[in-house]
């Protein structure tokens, strides 16, 4: 008899296969195997981050921002209104020009039928599953064996560099980055063989990544990847592989460009916010400020924890397993793909440093943007990205003597530098020798797993069992890093009496359907800045990024509060503490956290008045230093030289008034009278966008005041609406529409290349 021929699918001894009813599925549908382990993964880690107590739920950024976001998000769609405009924070701001808010992001549709929490909960594994896919099928494309791949498609859904922007409650940063190895597996695909399908998927990945919410860490991911591109490109060998080369790399950038393009519709929008914006454009020591120190790289061994709790954007805790067996990927770097991963965690390395090196710096003069970011170690996402992939690919080779060696060198680095630095995790106090077994311990556990399995051609029939004790320590090793992160990443405990400043205003008949919102004075120290856009009434205090600048520097200004050249996120305390110098904003009441109850003011600023006589100043920056001087500004409006209305004052003195007759919050109606032609003034935030109707005929709309909305208006009684629309969305819109008509053109001719 001659024997069987060997099964070329069947698992060898040096690469086990998985159980055989696995097996024949990943032969037969190898795509719905994947994405039906993504999804397990996904419902698991789901699971888990959400019975952890605290959880993201609880993060300071989601109570703060995201859960307001959503609730607004929601109640306006449910009643049939696209929400351009928040008049509840800030004195008023646009809420969908706001990237963060992802309105345009199509699973933020999931709160629509889940509500906040469940829609949120439904996201965040959809979006891992997202991860684990992409990780595996670009593990898959460098060439790592499919376990090999698997760990890096989970890693890239639960290493601490990701969750922890979850766990802080940055839920659509988290939503961003798990497109990052989506991004990185189709534009490899893409630059390897152009294809009309895989240009699709990457535009439409670029797209979903920049809609996803969070314009910082997008910028930090097409660095990245522009990075792993450049570095991973085959260069010609001769005249005939320039063409090739040369049309693969352009299909990566059009294609991308393409994705751009059908990102348009939020770009720019958030583009003119951010040109009306507080943060600086053009500002290196604001951007290399605070890089990552060296005692918080420690957080490569161990997990941040209550015990050793650096600034949660300094975690770097990719998992064990990954960065022992990167050390083995360190001898691949004639390999093309290694040498992309290895090039991109160096310079992400680097760019975290911030201002404790100078690449940030420099760099800081070559990429446009980057002199606008913050948070240098966001650039460490980067470094731990590359150490998950080095160690896929690495585990996928038959490891070397030097490999060995490396291992065992690196065993000996991370003993010694977790005992050189105790100091930082347990500051001298009790707890050391738990400190010593528990750490100690899964270093060495990790290095051994990995040097088994370089080993595992000596015990062939032990491979399997090695591999599941591999991947068991991965996902045991991610899934302690989250509990471990979970209490100092997403902080209990600050006061939140929104519900009883709401239950006040109404109780105070504040709240009236229809009626402008009431601006209430209250300290964030009770009441969260945002809950405004929840409980109906409104303030000059945010939770925002960015405010709006002519308000943002008004409200210091009347305060006598410096503006912080750090934080341009949060109000400091003394302007709420100081807030009856705002005596321009029309704050009817302040909140009383003793009592919990408010203090209705005696006479509030008007909403709307008419002045009969303007002063021209030089700016805006002038209007506001006369409005925190106590200029007499209802007489007489501050208008901006460039911006004067064309507008004769009468002289003597004159009789009006003027009354918000109807309020939504991109429709705004007045009624006013005026004895001779006066300028409405309208104490609501000016933007790019708003417009006005006059008794029917269309009006110039002009900051008063600094940071106030005029019209001019005729003798007599008039009605006056002013109308919000957006000045860039409908060109972003048409540019995002042409671009999915490129798309599908692409597609459905499917040219072969």
């Amino acid at each position: 008899m001659h024997p069987r021929p060997a099964d070329p699918t069947r698992a060898t001894s040096r690469d086990p296969g998985p159980a055989p009813a696995i097996r024949r599925l990943a032969e037969r549908s190898p795509a719905l195997a994947l994405l039906l382990f993504s999804l397990l993964v996904a419902a698991v880690s789901t699971a888990w981050l959400v019975v952890q107590s605290p959880n993201f739920f609880t993060g300071y950024d989601f109570m703060r921002m995201h859960f307001f976001y959503k609730t607004y998000y929601r109640e306006a769609l449910l009643s049939g209104r696209l929400p351009l405009w928040n008049p509840y924070v800030g004195l008023g701001r646009p809420f969908m020009a706001d990237a963060e808010t992802a309105t345009l992001y199509p699973p933020n549709l999931l709160v629509l039928a889940l509500g906040v929490y469940g829609g949120v909960a439904a996201s965040v594994l959809l979006h891992q599953a997202v991860a684990v896919y992409g990780g595996v099928r670009l593990g898959q494309t460098m060439g790592a064996t499919t376990g090999a791949s698997l760990l890096l498609g989970a890693g890239a859904a639960l290493a601490s560099p990701f969750t922890a922007r979850l766990d802080v409650g940055i839920v659509e940063g988290y939503f961003s980055l798990c497109w990052l190895p989506v991004v990185l597996w189709l534009g490899a695909r893409l630059q390897d063989r152009r294809s009309a399908g895989t240009a699709a998927g990457f535009a439409v990945a670029v797209a979903l990544m920049i809609l996803a919410g969070q314009p910082p860490l997008a910028f930090v991911e097409f660095l990245g990847l522009l990075i792993f591109l450049v570095l991973r490109q085959r260069w010609p060998s001769g005249r005939a592989d320039i063409r090739p080369c040369l049309g693969n790399a352009l299909g990566v950038a059009g294609a991308g460009l393409v994705g751009v393009g059908l990102a348009c519709a939020q770009l720019l929008p958030f583009l003119e916010l951010v040109g009306q914006g507080n943060r600086p454009l053009e500002a290196r020591d604001f951007a290399v400020a605070n890089g990552m120190p060296a005692p918080s790289w420690l957080s490569l061994i161990i997990p941040t924890s209550g015990n050793y709790a650096p600034n949660w954007e300094y975690g770097v805790h990719c998992g064990l397993v990954p960065l022992f067996a990167a050390l083995g990927g360190l001898l691949l770097w004639r390999d093309r793909n290694v040498r992309a991963l290895l090039g991109l965690g160096l310079v992400g390395a680097l760019l975290a440093a911030g201002d404790r090196a100078p690449f940030l710096r420099w760099a800081t003069h070559v990429l446009p943007g980057a002199a606008a970011l913050r948070i240098p170690s966001r650039y460490g996402i980067l470094f731990a990205f590359a150490l998950l992939g080095t160690g896929a690919v690495a585990l996928s080779r038959e490891a070397s003597r030097g490999a060995l060696v490396l291992l065992l060198m690196g065993l000996v680095a991370a003993s010694a530098w977790v005992v050189w630095l105790e100091p930082y995790v347990v500051r001298g106090g009790p707890g050391a020798g738990a400190y010593y077994g528990v750490h100690l311990g899964a270093v060495g556990a990790s290095a051994l797993l990995v040097a088994l399995w370089h080993l595992r051609g000596r015990w062939p029939r032990r491979a399997a069992l090695i591999g599941c004790l591999l991947g068991l320590f991965c996902a045991a090793n991610w899934l302690w890093a989250i509990h471990l992160q979970a209490p100092v990443y997403s902080p209990y405990g600050f006061a939140v009496e929104d519900a009883d400043l709401g239950a006040a205003a109404r109780a105070r008949g504040l709240l009236v359907p229809g009626g402008a919102p009431p601006r209430v004075s209250f300290s964030s120290r009770y009441v969260r800045e945002n809950s405004g856009m929840a409980q109906g009434y409104a303030s000059f205090d945010s939770y925002v990024a960015p405010s709006l600048y002519r308000t943002w520097d008004y409200v210091h200004a009347a305060t006598g509060v410096p503006v912080s050249k750090a934080d341009f996120i949060r109000l400091p305390e003394a302007v709420s503490d100081h807030a009856q110098l705002l005596d321009s904003l029309n704050l009817v009441a302040d909140y009383d956290p003793a009592l919990r109850s408010l203090a209705l003011r005696a006479h509030p600023d008007p909403r709307a008045y008419v002045a009969y006589d303007r002063e021209v100043v030089a700016d805006w920056r002038t209007a506001v230093q006369r409005m925190a001087e106590r200029r007499d500004f209802h007489a007489r409006a501050l208008v901006e030289e460039g911006a004067a209305p064309d507008f004769a004052p009468a002289p003597g003195a004159h009789a009006g008034g003027a009354a918000v007759t109807g309020f939504e919050p991109e429709r705004v109606t007045v009624r006013a009278t005026a004895d001779a032609p006066a300028i409405l003034v309208l104490a609501e935030a000016w933007y790019p966008g708003w417009r006005a109707e006059v008794n029917g005929s269309l009006a110039a709309v002009f900051p008063v005041n600094g940071w106030m909305r005029g019209v001019v208006i005729p003798p007599g009684t008039s009605e006056v609406t002013f109308t919000f629309h957006s000045r860039l969305l409908a060109l972003g819109a048409a540019m995002s529409l042409v671009s999915a008509a490129l798309l599908a053109a692409l597609v459905a001719r499917r040219a072969p290349q």
